[in-house]
């Protein structure tokens, strides 16, 4: 990530994730599992239903996106 010091760029935004997804939206950071040497950071995303007890949890890690 070059642009943003760092930071990296907005490419795709206000999208939902899938049809019946809500405003109500937050992210958890994990840590590497310390026993895997290929483990990396992954950021979980995770939504609610609209209208429904579901929850949805998305890996987030720096190659690749949520939702592909």
């Amino acid at each position: 990530m070059r642009l943003n010091n760092g930071l990296g760029q907005v490419t795709l935004k206000n999208q939902a994730l899938f049809q019946t997804s809500t405003e109500r939206i937050t992210a958890v950071r994990g840590q590497p599992d310390q026993n895997d040497p290929n483990s990396q950071e992954t950021t979980w995303i995770v939504t609610h239903d609209h209208n429904s007890n579901t929850f949805r949890v998305y890996p987030l890690t720096p190659q690749e996106s949520a939702n592909q």
